[in-house]
């Protein structure tokens, strides 16, 4: 028997007409008491879906607005407020749920283009990249498929607002899949919160509280997580569901009543304010999120009897960019990645590319999106029988066991290491001495990078089908022991060779220090033991740096590690230190005041201390050390590697933090070495960037897995480069 509530929440609404955009099936018509069965088309919304799909576009192709990723933020608040009222209207016309239809309706509006686009997205990349690459986004568009992409980037550490990195084109897959996500649990969430309403007298108003409860756990919760690990929040599903909620209380606000029509303005500004002000550098999605948010539910809120709001964003143009406006959001990332790798790099090649996806939203809307629409297909699904309240009940609590299995296995599935990675650092202690000993002298290397970059990549190591894990140092692998991250005080080892070694061999540093660990092996001989202790993003160079990752106590972590570090080369005591850094802390070292420095002399004082002081302290541990300077950044072979490009477009100049960075350590050593202190220098930049070019193809090798890490075969080619350090020591 279907469960009848004391009192409706607003009187029973027309049905809404079937309009499309991102991530919802329905334009809706927002009902409200007063208003007749045949109340207008939200022509409205339709408008703001072309807002904010013309936001991510235009973020994405060239970075204005600044903001504009929070078009997404604009989606989510629409697609709260229109699911709702489908929810709500069931439950007030029929006092139940029907599931099997609700679930019918969203897969035959989503499924059929995302699938599509997936598919071709797949395809095209095997076309356009080698193997490891290619196979990496495909198991992406598989995530995405599934509608967990925005587990699997979180999982994987991706940096959505960052774009200096190679993204997957896959990557905007995340916000369908918290979509998606949404609308799996939110029948049943608004299920039990229209149970719990019915049993007051003034059941609106409890409605109401249930949903501001739902909606500031989800808020709370993103302030938490924003501050802990932002990039892990910002495609975190709860974090997001605070925006849904909106929707959700716009939906029920406006059928009882519309805003002022000052509200829609205010509405429609803070949407533009929002994409204009909030930028990469502010926590997002906790706090700012809810700035946009606001102001959508607003517009959401108001525009029903706001002529000018109608009329601006109802207009035909506006009405035909909401249409499309799923397709388009679907088409146009892989569009522009994938152009972008085949095209060349001209003022022109973005607006065609733009042209391109708003060709292919077209075709799709067309013959895609509409005949899955109207198709019988599920058609059967939409004749399920509603949901009584003895079945809403059971549903609400397996869903709930649901959730908890999904949170306990995404759990799991952030802390579980690749298989590659866990057989790399399985095997590091193991690792034989490699034979490839290529570059004998820092001037053969050098020769080398300056030579003509080759037309194809054929005979190079590692090919570039096999520039995947196995061309990551085991010391950096996934799932290896001794890469620390920052605030960690206890620091674990990798180590190699004999255990009663003759000599000791330490590496430490960051990420770039551990690359480099292949060549200390490959240098060393058999009664030498080799130990690396790394943390990843932290300089040990003494000097503060800008948080990087969102993460608000990176600064602190960062000494709390370093510090450590320092404390783990004393008690090992080895006879050679070998330490490096990234050249890219030099550019965010902040002053004891915590505000960035930005002169020139400034940074370069600031560097100049800092590896002074951390050189003088590893000289108290050490017999020697020796200071790595960083290897030349070049283009990311992720995105240049490419069946149609060449060698030479992934060739990148020297900037001048690299090479204010080296001449500051320079100085440093220097310094020391005046007072008679046992410190050398590899000047690694000059070996790979001759003439200010940092080529990716050096000599027979491909230098970097990415634009700032060594491959493994590379680093090993320069064993004898470093094996003068370590004879000495045994000599």
């Amino acid at each position: 028997m279907a469960y009848e509530p004391r009192r409706a929440l607003g009187a029973p609404a027309p049905r809404p007409s079937q309009p499309h955009g991102l991530g919802v099936d329905t334009a809706g018509r927002a009902a409200t008491d007063a208003r007749p069965a045949s109340s207008p088309h939200r022509t409205d919304i339709q408008g703001l879906r072309a807002i904010a799909v013309l936001l991510v576009i235009g973020q994405h192709f060239w970075n204005i607005p600044v903001g504009g990723f929070i078009g997404v933020d604009v989606f989510f608040v629409i697609s709260g407020f229109l699911i709702s009222g489908i929810i709500l209207r069931d439950l007030e016309q029929h006092g139940s749920l029907r599931i099997g239809r609700f679930y019918a309706r969203r897969v035959r509006r989503i499924l059929p283009a995302a699938t599509l686009v997936a598919v071709v997205t797949a395809a095209l990349s095997w076309l356009v990249w080698y193997r490891p690459q290619a196979l990496q986004y495909s198991l992406d568009g598989l995530w995405a498929v599934l509608w967990t992409a925005n587990w699997h980037f979180a999982a994987i550490g991706t940096d959505y607002l960052q774009h200096d990195s190679s993204p997957s084109p896959f990557q905007h897959y995340w916000s369908l899949s918290v979509e998606e996500q949404f609308y799996t649990v939110w029948p049943l969430v608004l299920g039990v919160i229209w149970l719990f309403a019915g049993r007051f007298k003034s059941s609106s108003r409890a409605f109401i509280l249930g949903l501001l409860v739902v909606g500031v756990i989800s808020f709370a919760w993103g302030l938490g997580l924003t501050a802990w690990r932002g990039q892990w929040a910002y495609f975190d599903t709860i974090t997001r569901a605070f925006e849904f909620v909106l929707g959700a209380l716009a939906s029920v606000i406006v059928r009882k009543r519309s805003l002022p029509r000052g509200a829609g303005a205010l509405g429609l500004a803070g949407i533009f304010l929002s994409a204009v002000f909030i930028n990469p550098q502010l926590s997002f999605p906790g706090p700012w999120a809810l700035v946009p948010a606001l102001a959508t539910a607003l517009v959401l809120m108001t525009s029903t009897h706001f002529r000018v709001i109608q009329k601006g964003l109802g207009n035909r143009s506006m009405s035909w960019l909401g249409d499309i406006s799923y397709s388009l959001y679907l088409w146009h990332f892989p569009v522009l990645i994938l152009g972008l790798n085949v095209l060349p790099s001209e003022w022109w090649t973005r607006v065609a590319l733009l042209a391109l996806a708003l060709a292919l939203a077209g075709l799709t809307y067309q013959f895609v999106e509409e005949p899955a629409r109207h198709s019988r297909f599920l058609s059967s699904w939409e004749k399920s029988r509603p949901t009584s309240t003895v079945r809403l009940r059971r549903q609400s609590a397996l869903a709930s066991m649901a959730l908890f299995a999904c949170l306990a296995l995404l759990g799991a599935y952030q802390f579980l290491p690749s298989k590659v990675g866990v057989l790399a650092a399985q095997s590091s202690e193991d690792a034989p001495r490699s034979a490839l000993a290529h570059f004998e002298s820092a001037a053969q290397l050098e020769s080398a990078a300056s030579a003509p970059a080759p037309a194809d990549w054929d005979g190079l190591i590692p090919r570039p089908d096999e520039l995947d894990q196995r061309q990551v140092a085991p010391a950096l692998a996934s799932g290896s022991k001794c890469a620390a991250r920052f605030g960690d005080v206890e620091l674990s080892e990798c180590r190699w060779g004999p255990s009663a070694p003759q000599r000791t061999v330490l590496v430490v540093g960051d990420s770039v220090a551990l690359a480099w660990t292949p060549a200390v092996v490959a240098a060393a001989d058999e009664t030498t033991r080799v130990i690396a202790v790394g943390v990843g993003s932290c300089t040990p160079v003494s000097v503060s740096q800008e948080p990087e990752f969102k993460a608000a106590d990176f600064t602190e972590g960062c000494d709390r590690t370093r510090r450590a570090l320092l404390e783990k080369v004393a008690q090992v005591k080895p006879d050679v230190t070998f330490v490096a850094s990234a050249s890219g802390g030099y550019g965010h070292q902040v002053g004891s005041d915590g505000q960035p420095l930005v002169t020139e002399a400034a940074k370069a004082a600031s560097w100049k201390n800092g590896a002074r002081k951390t050189y003088d302290s590893l000289l108290d541990s050490s017999g020697r050390v020796v200071v790595i300077g960083s290897p030349g950044l070049t283009g990311d072979p992720r995105r240049c590697l490419t069946r149609l490009a060449s060698a030479e477009d992934c060739t990148r100049p020297v900037t001048s933090d690299q090479n204010d960075k080296e001449e500051s350590e320079a100085a440093a050593v220097a310094d020391l070495r005046r007072k008679g202190k046992m410190i050398e220098r590899i000047d690694a930049l000059k070996m790979t960037c001759p003439r200010g070019q940092c080529p990716l193809v050096i000599g027979e090798y491909i230098s970097h897995t990415d634009p700032t890490h060594i491959t493994n075969a590379f680093a090993e080619s320069t064993a004898p480069i470093f094996r003068p350090y370590l004879k000495e020591v045994a000599e």
